[in-house]
């Protein structure tokens, strides 16, 4: 699967994160210079499917591009589960189209590939 520098400005969030999570992902990305794991993103729409911590992360650190997967997310090969509550496509599209973020970790997305890292350095992302 291709991977995509998208910018950050392009991306639409579902999920809330938890903040000590970004920032120990920031600590990462920092201490090694690389960006390891692109996100999981809807071509259609610019909504985040998975990696939003990343995606914090990444503007913490103040880059404006992303690496990322794009998918078609009404694809029947993509699937979305709840980890606690039942979620669907729609719920997720809504709440990023809105603004209006779920819970962290409401979504797990099940996908057709394998999320592969990628190892960029941080300069290969900044503009």
């Amino acid at each position: 699967m291709e991977v995509f520098l998208v910018p950050l400005s392009c991306l639409l969030p579902h999920e809330h994160v938890r903040s000590y999570r970004a920032r120990e992902i920031k600590r990462n990305i920092e201490e090694s210079a690389v960006f390891k794991r692109p996100i999981v993103v809807d071509r259609e729409t610019g909504t985040i499917l998975d990696g939003h911590h990343r995606f914090t992360a990444a503007k913490i650190v103040g880059l404006t591009r992303i690496p990322a997967f794009l998918v078609k997310y009404t694809s029947a090969e993509i699937e979305v589960v709840g980890w606690k509550d039942p979620v669907t496509k729609m719920d997720v599209l809504r709440a990023a189209l809105s603004g209006r973020l779920m819970p962290p970790k409401t979504s797990r997305h099940l996908l057709p590939f394998e999320q592969e890292r990628v190892d960029l350095p941080l300069e290969e992302v900044r503009e």
